[in-house]
């Protein structure tokens, strides 16, 4: 009788445990379908729900200030249309924390973003009309951005007023002519990941001064660069544990990497044709070499 009344007892408690799982699950499904929307007539007719927006590749040409009605909205992806202009009222959407506005044709960026004190992510790539001392004019006032993408802008030169976006912890300056790395990336305290992708003019000897002053930074991507060899003075980025190197004509890593504490990864992908380097950085760095 107490077996019987045992397994009884079990069976009740899996019965409502599976009751509970299928009560969350639905309740989840259900969040899911509140808060991310694809088109901005279902947003509107639901606004109080909208935390999600995605209105990528929609060929608009003017932002669309029904947006602003949404007092929830978290997430904006308005990238690859051709919105010429951007409103000041952006900056009534005061919970968005991330906003992509990469791949139009607008040149400024309205003074009133730096009221956004919620936006962490900021994507503006893709901008070739972007007056990039006017943007930072406005951006140098959003305290709390973490994230920068400013990828194929045609930037030359960094703004010295970057140095004042203190939280700012990832900027990716892929696909810009940048000779030398500006030394004042060096004055952001809390930055970890760097992109420099896809930057025939980086003259990276020259620049490992700025690199190894960056006391935080933890990833390094100098994709495609034209590299044809791997600075010595990268021993001295104490806390970098990811390397990525991959599409240059590097044919040797040294060896002497390995006595870089911190260091656990490497990307040589589509490069490396010396595999004696990968054997004796084994097993404390892991590196890899895929093919084309």
């Amino acid at each position: 009788m107490k077996k019987f009344k045992q397994r009884i007892a079990e069976a009740i408690f899996l019965t409502s445990m599976l009751v509970l799982f299928f009560l969350l699950s639905i309740n989840t499904a259900k969040g899911q379908g509140k808060t991310k929307y694809n088109d901005l007539e279902s947003a509107l007719s639901n606004p109080e729900n909208v935390e999600w927006l995605i209105l990528r590749d929609r060929g608009l040409t003017q932002f669309p200030m029904e947006i602003t009605k949404l007092p929830n909205l978290t997430f904006l992806d308005l990238s690859g249309n051709n919105i010429s202009e951007l409103p000041t009222e952006l900056a009534k959407i005061n919970k968005l924390n991330y906003l992509d506005l990469s791949g139009n044709t607008f040149s400024e960026l309205p003074k009133t973003i730096s009221k956004m004190k919620s936006l962490n992510v900021l994507r503006i790539g893709y901008l070739p009309n972007l007056d990039i001392q006017e943007a930072f004019s406005a951006i140098e006032g959003v305290k709390n951005l973490k994230v920068l993408d400013l990828k194929y802008d045609n930037i030359t030169e960094i703004p010295n007023s970057i140095q004042r976006l203190s939280s700012l912890e990832s900027i990716d300056l892929s696909g810009n002519p940048i000779r030398t790395i500006p030394p004042v990336l060096a004055k952001l305290p809390r930055l970890e990941v760097l992109y420099l992708n896809d930057d025939l003019e980086l003259d990276l000897d020259r620049s490992m001064g700025v690199l190894t002053e960056m006391k935080d930074l933890r990833e390094l991507h100098l994709e495609n660069d034209g590299l044809s060899m791997i600075p010595m003075d990268i021993m001295y980025m104490k806390k970098l544990e990811n390397l990525y190197l991959g599409s240059n004509p590097i044919s040797v890593i040294p060896p002497e990497l390995k006595r870089m504490e911190k260091l656990k990864f490497i990307d040589v992908g589509r490069n490396l044709s010396d595999y004696t380097s990968n054997r004796l950085l084994a097993p404390k760095i892991r590196i890899k070499v895929s093919e084309r």
